[in-house]
């Protein structure tokens, strides 16, 4: 089996290894076993906070453009020969400052909303 074949064979496996996690938490969250009461909202509301929304729409976003950008990458081009080891490629600049921006919301809408007694 040549290195090729390998990394065909490792990056199909890691492709099914992600769904069968992402189809167990699913799981877990519509059983019950995941607890996400009040993941989007404040303890003092009844409605979802904008700012939690907002914040975990981005999160998701990011991490799915993550990871179909490393499905899409050649593994060889994710080998350092120096090292023999393989590497996660960098997250785009731009990716972390629309996180960064995300979680500025977020905390701002959080220190207002404190600041207000809401």
């Amino acid at each position: 089996m040549s290195s090729a074949d390998l990394a065909a064979v490792l990056q199909y496996f890691f492709i099914a290894w992600l769904a069968v996690l992402a189809g167990l938490v699913a799981i877990k969250i519509l059983r019950g076993d995941i607890n996400t009461n009040g993941l989007l909202h404040s303890p003092q509301s009844n409605r979802p906070d904008g700012e939690r929304v907002a914040s975990l729409a981005t999160t998701l976003a990011i991490a799915g453009y993550y990871v179909i950008q490393t499905l899409g990458t050649p593994l060889q081009s994710l080998y350092d020969k120096e090292t023999g080891a393989y590497f996660m490629p960098d997250l785009p600049e731009e990716a972390l400052v629309v996180l960064g921006g995300s979680y500025s919301v977020y905390v701002t809408g959080k220190l207002l909303r404190r600041k207000n007694g809401a």
